[in-house]
Formats: C-alpha cells, structure tokens, sequence
C-alpha cells in the first residue's frame, strides 16, 4: 500500500453514513462530494472503508476523475479490506486507465 496518512480520527457510524451519502450522490457537487471523500479518508473503522470502496463503483460513481481520488485514498488509508477492491480494479480493463493507474499506485510496492 502506499504511504499512510497517520492516524485516523475517531468518526461515528451516523456521521459516517451521511459522509458516505454525500459521496455518492450525483447530484451534489464536486466539491461537496470531495469534502465527503477526504472526511472518510480520515476516519477510522471499518464503515469508511466500506464506504470509500463502494465509491469505486462506476454505477455509483460515473466520474472516472472520483474513483481515482478515491483509490488515492484508499492507498493513503493503508487499509488491508481495500486490497482486493484495487486489484479488482486494476485488472479490470473496462475501466478508465487513469483510475487503473491509481489502483496500483494505492497497492504500492
């Protein structure tokens, strides 16, 4: 994985959902949703991680530009449940090369 962010900040399950909710919602901007992503990139416990992984998926998420900031954070995270979400992901040839790429740059070495 690649390098981590340090330590992760105690979130609960509630504010996690609505975090996880704003990321995945089309209709909210950008902005909006990147302030979600990088708030679940810094909380700990297992229901970030579910949710930053299920933002990889193009049906939920349609912005390649999205799930490859969210493959950063999964690697920034340096969560081992994220392992098979980014090989997955980068063995899948439909999807953008860009979101690919950073897959593997989230596995690391």
């Amino acid at each position: 994985m690649s390098e981590g962010i340090g330590e992760l900040r105690d979130v609960d399950d509630q504010t996690v959902g609505e975090l996880r909710g704003k990321l995945l919602d089309n209709n909210l901007t950008l902005p909006a949703r990147y302030r979600a992503l990088y708030a679940l990139r810094s909380a700990s416990g297992p229901a970030a991680g579910a949710a930053l992984r299920a933002a990889l998926d193009p049906a939920l998420v349609p912005s390649a530009l999205l799930r490859h900031d969210v493959a950063f954070c999964l690697g920034q995270r340096q969560d081992a449940s994220a392992v098979e979400a980014l090989v997955s992901l980068l063995e899948d040839t439909s999807e953008h090369p860009m979101v690919r790429h950073e897959a593997g740059e989230a596995l690391g070495d």
